[in-house]
């Protein structure tokens, strides 16, 4: 009986600990990289300083990866993220600087733009039956000559102050905080309800205790940032808008369970009634809206738009969805943790940097990761 109890114990606790690895692991390897690179940086990488110039490097990638994430759990991919950021990130520009348009109405003409190029390729894909590698494939080629045209090989640049501010400019430190308030609370309610619910008070204390920790650790980093002279970037903040709404879209509506259905199993999906070309069309279409938001970061980042788009974007945002977890094979994983992939992205080669080595290595690096994130996914799915 003793022998039996103790197993019984030893199992929930190697379970305990599968849990937590799979859940939290990439906030782990975070943390180490953090760690590291503050070490053999003399903790620069960790200023205050340095951090939101991190989080603003992150915030591109960040809102494509999630949109992609959402693309890849569909069974779907999408290898022109580059070349539509950089031809909508060109689109403004040309608007801005050559028709004399107001920046607002830019920006809005610009979104639509960006809605139009992921509407062409949803529909491709769904009514037309052309596999998304291909069309997207094609369309990385077609918004990049568009690009090249409209610019005729030269950049565009020097934009009004108000459009800069949409990449340059940053939230008061009382909004942060504020925020950062509202999201760790958000974040404790859910985790308490889970624990509510759970089938015995032990596993649901068992799984509290890192999740209160997680909400606490959101908490100093958003102190830690309203800190710093530079503050939350505005482009920060719409790169965790956009990963919070699309995790709560994929998680908790009808369309989102749909996107899983049919990642998982297409046949199964069409069976049980799901209008799947609808459901892809409106992946892509929604992937096409963050082509348009990531298009003006970019833009108002660099105070240009350069005729080459946004080169290795694609592969960035598909390998930090693949490091946050989701699946290739379609229909597995978290929309949000695309963005810590994100981020860890963006840590490296911002320490990379700061250590003075060259951004050929970085590119080295950043395929080595890809590599490894797709070599796990494969192990994984041969053990399934």
């Amino acid at each position: 009986m003793f022998l039996s109890d103790s197993k019984n114990s030893e199992d929930q606790n190697k379970e305990l600990l599968r849990y937590f690895f799979g859940t939290y692991g990439l906030v782990i390897v975070i943390g180490i990289v953090t760690i590291v690179f503050g070490f053999l940086t003399d903790w620069i990488f960790t200023s205050p300083r340095n951090v939101p110039i991190l989080l603003r490097q992150a915030s591109i990638t960040g809102i494509v990866a999630v949109g992609v994430a959402l693309v890849i759990i569909s069974g779907e991919i999408d290898l022109s993220i580059g070349s539509a950021v950089g031809l909508c990130a060109i689109i403004v520009a040309w608007l801005m600087k050559v028709v004399g348009l107001d920046p607002i109405i830019a920006v809005l003409l610009t979104l639509a733009v960006g809605l139009l190029l992921g509407a062409w390729q949803g529909a491709a894909v769904a009514w037309f039956g052309v596999p998304s590698f291909v069309v997207t494939l094609g369309g990385l080629l077609i918004f990049r000559g568009i690009g090249l045209i409209i610019t005729e090989g030269e950049t565009i640049a020097s934009f009004p102050a108000s459009f800069l501010i949409i990449s340059q400019g940053s939230l008061d430190n009382s909004i942060v905080i504020g925020l950062g308030a509202i999201v760790v609370g958000f974040w404790l309610l859910t985790v308490f309800r889970q624990v509510r619910n759970s089938k015995s008070l032990s596993s649901g204390l068992k799984q509290l205790v890192p999740k209160v920790g997680l909400g606490f650790l959101i908490g100093i980093v958003v102190i830690y940032v309203a800190s710093s002279s530079i503050g939350l970037p505005i482009a920060v903040a719409l790169m965790v808008s956009v990963a919070l709404i699309l995790q709560i879209v994929a998680s908790r509506t009808r369309f989102g369970r749909r996107v899983y259905a049919i990642g998982g199993n297409r046949e199964a999906a069409l069976l049980a009634g799901i209008n799947v070309n609808r459901i892809t069309f409106l992946t892509f279409l929604l992937m096409g809206a963050l082509y348009g938001l990531a298009g003006l970061v970019l833009a108002s980042r660099l105070n240009g738009a350069p005729p080459g788009g946004a080169p290795f974007l694609e592969l960035d945002a598909i390998a930090a969805a693949v490091i946050g977890g989701v699946s290739l094979r379609g229909g597995i994983g978290l929309v949000i943790n695309a963005l810590l992939g994100a981020l860890l992205l963006a840590a490296i080669n911002n320490g990379l940097s700061l250590m003075n080595v060259p951004t050929f290595y970085q590119l080295v690096v950043s395929g080595l990761i890809l590599i490894i994130a797709v070599f796990l996914d494969s192990r994984a799915k041969a053990k399934t």
